[in-house]
């Protein structure tokens, strides 16, 4: 989904500034709002409000699992998934007589959170409209489908609206200095001929080092989905 409209970050902007926040010009805050609200989907690995992606490309069949049983599953690259739109099968032209096929009827959800899904090609129901799956041609599959964490602004948690406002906070005070301000943050020691001061280093995030890095970290962590660096499970025949 990425960005989303003008009236969604004027909202939370809004909500900001009723809470104490400080604004600046239009075009600071919705510089710093879109900035903050890259940097936490790029951390949470998903929308942060409900939207669809269109035509994720994967390789399919994801190579073989044992006696030579084709590997059935996929793994979106967002997590929480709502639903399907359509899965798109396309054959090298050379390989197969298919051309393309929707079989989004023969795809089964795995597991919601992960977005894992698996690729059935036979059996009842499940199946049907499922085309030319069934040829063991190597092929790949756009996958269009719907995903996110809240469906509206107003499902949004507190303190997730706190993080993004203090990522949006800090991005503001960097444009507005020009970026000078880009390194604030990672000075840890202050020494003088008669005093000395040190504070200990923040720690490093997915978000950064910042102290508002941090903050905002604390804040999102809950909400982003695990998942493993492989997928392997059990074969996908069925009877």
């Amino acid at each position: 989904m990425g960005v989303p409209d003008d009236p969604t970050l004027h909202s939370l902007q809004a909500w900001a500034e009723s809470v104490g926040f400080t604004t600046g010009t239009a075009a600071q805050e919705d510089m710093a709002w879109a900035t903050a609200w890259e940097g936490a989907e790029d951390y949470l690995s998903t929308n942060i409000l409900t939207g669809a992606i269109a035509d994720e490309r994967h390789i399919f069949p994801r190579g073989f699992l044992d006696y030579d049983t084709n590997f059935r599953y996929l793994m979106l690259e967002k997590t929480h998934l709502s639903s399907i739109t359509s899965v798109i099968v396309a054959h090298d032209t050379g390989s197969c007589d298919c051309d393309t096929d929707d079989i989004a009827a023969c795809v089964l959800t795995y597991d919601l959170k992960r977005s894992i899904v698996e690729v059935r090609e036979a059996g009842g129901a499940i199946a049907a409209g499922c085309g030319c799956l069934g040829c063991g041609k190597p092929a790949w599959v756009d996958v269009s489908y719907v995903a996110g964490i809240w469906n509206t602004p107003a499902d949004i948690p507190v303190s997730v609206k706190m993080a993004l406002a203090v990522l949006a906070a800090e991005a503001k005070d960097i444009g507005a200095s020009g970026g000078a301000n880009v390194g604030a943050g990672f000075v840890n020691s202050w020494r003088s001929m008669d005093y000395s001061e040190s504070s200990g280093l923040q720690s490093k995030t997915p978000l950064g080092t910042s102290a508002a890095a941090n903050y905002a970290y604390q804040k999102l962590r809950k909400y982003k989905v695990r998942r493993m660096a492989g997928l392997r499970g059990r074969p996908s025949v069925i009877g």
